[in-house]
């Protein structure tokens, strides 16, 4: 199994960070456990030379040293320390070791009690202390200590960072693969939709930062073979579109050539309106194509800006408001005081705006009406829009909102861009649309998200 880089290199940085972490605990283990052990070894040199000399001044005697010598034994043994005991001649009266006495350092330090020790290190051995300690009754007390050496301590508490390393290793191999396995199946998925396998998806179900990442990755698949999906039937419809038209060109096309062979003038002309008509409504075709392809795109945050939703529906209503009366319809406007900011793309808004009232205005029979309501709600705005309608055949349905789709009649021109186009900026905005017809009153319900 290839491991991958991600992998190596949280291993290593994890494992960099306990070293790094280690040195520096048994750095500080070691300077504290110095100090430590020099404040101890001074304690007990200070009790060993109060005591030896107490000893000696108060049990010391000519005739029977015995006691003195049981006593020099019994510390020695407890203390770890070579004793001797000399008179002011030199010689020898008892000691604790069999050992000769070594020649002393020439200087050495004071202490508070009665004697002087002397630190002194041996070549490659333990600190050792030196003492000696002139008796109020003459008497001379020698006495050789080793500093007890904290190398067995040092090296047990290095064997035992080592383990903690090795076992921390060992728990980070499965915890490293847990974390990097997830996201080598995203680069798997990630490719797989490079090559255009776009139905492929990633598990989502961790509660942390990778299941976002992966739930994220999920919608933006989805949104893409949705964009995907979309495109070929939108490529589909288009091509049915404008074959139709195409293919009324070139039957006009031919009658026209067959009336100007027969001199027909009167029926060519007829023809080259048909025709002209023809290219009319090709050419509003293809705008609104280019519309509904210029909208199906994601825009920049940069795009969105504060907007006062009601100022942009009073802008449109009077736009229209000729049209409005040219067919006698009465137009009725609910507009709040309160103003209703959302964070709009303003040509988005514009053309949304115009294309429910064209709709309306459109659709609406003479002597109708058109309604049009809006009112801000808890983290949203709500838009209302409601006009008279001509007869519509079927249910509506989701289905409205795609291209090419229509339920009005066939004598009103329209080609089903405009409510595919108004459905795709309501997406774009984060909000939602929705249409219903009911007794001859159709109506188009939006939701904005205040800004």
């Amino acid at each position: 199994m290839k491991i991958s880089k991600l992998y190596i290199r949280n291993f290593i940085t994890v494992m960099a960070i306990i070293i790094i972490a280690q040195f520096t605990i048994a750095g500080l283990f070691r300077i504290v456990g110095k100090a430590a052990g020099n404040r101890g070894f001074r304690a007990d040199l200070a009790g060993i030379t109060f005591m030896l000399n107490e000893s000696v001044k108060h049990n010391y005697n000519n005739e029977d040293i015995v006691y003195l010598e049981d006593l020099v034994t019994r510390l020695g043994k407890t203390w770890s320390t070579d004793i001797w005991i000399e008179n002011v001649t030199g010689k020898l009266l008892t000691s604790s070791t069999a050992a000769p006495r070594p020649e002393y350092p020439a200087e050495m330090e004071r202490v508070d009690t009665a004697g002087d020790y002397k630190l002194y290190r041996n070549p490659g051995g333990p600190p050792t202390i030196f003492l000696k300690i002139v008796s109020d009754n003459g008497l001379v007390i020698y006495a050789k200590r080793d500093r007890p050496t904290t190398y067995i301590d040092e090296l047990n508490f290095s064997i035992g960072l080592v383990l903690i390393t090795v076992i921390v290793a060992i728990v980070l191999l499965p915890i490293s693969r847990r974390i990097t396995s997830p996201l080598k199946r995203l680069t798997e998925s990630a490719n797989a939709i490079a090559r255009g396998e776009f139905d492929r998806r990633v598990d989502e179900t961790a509660h942390d930062e990778i299941g976002e990442l992966a739930r994220a990755f999920n919608m933006m698949s989805g949104r893409v073979l949705q964009m995907i999906n979309g495109t070929k039937e939108l490529t589909a419809n288009i091509s049915h579109q404008v074959r139709s038209p195409l293919a009324r060109m070139s039957v006009a096309a031919g009658i026209l050539r067959d009336k100007i062979s027969a001199k027909d003038y009167a029926g060519a002309k007829k023809n080259i309106s048909f025709i002209e008509k023809e290219i009319e409504e090709m050419d509003k075709l293809t705008g609104r194509i280019i519309e509904l392809l210029r909208v199906d795109t994601v825009h920049k945050t940069s795009d969105f800006i504060k907007l006062d939703l009601q100022k942009a529906a009073a802008d449109a209503s009077a736009k229209y408001s000729d049209m409005i009366s040219a067919n006698e319809i009465s137009f009725n406007s609910e507009l709040t005081s309160i103003p209703c900011v959302i964070s709009g793309v303003p040509d988005d808004i514009q053309q949304l705006f115009d294309i429910l009232f064209d709709n309306a205005v459109r659709y609406a029979p003479p002597g109708g009406f058109i309604n049009i309501e809006m009112h801000p709600e808890k983290g949203s705005v709500s838009l209302n829009m409601s006009n008279s309608s001509h007869e519509m055949t079927g249910v509506i349905s989701e289905k409205l909102f795609e291209p090419f789709s229509r339920m009005a009649p066939e004598n009103i021109p329209g080609n089903g861009l405009g409510l595919a186009i108004a459905k795709r900026i309501m997406i774009n905005h984060d909000g939602d649309i929705s249409a219903e017809y009911s007794d001859g009153i159709f109506s188009v319900r939006l939701r904005f998200p205040s800004g």
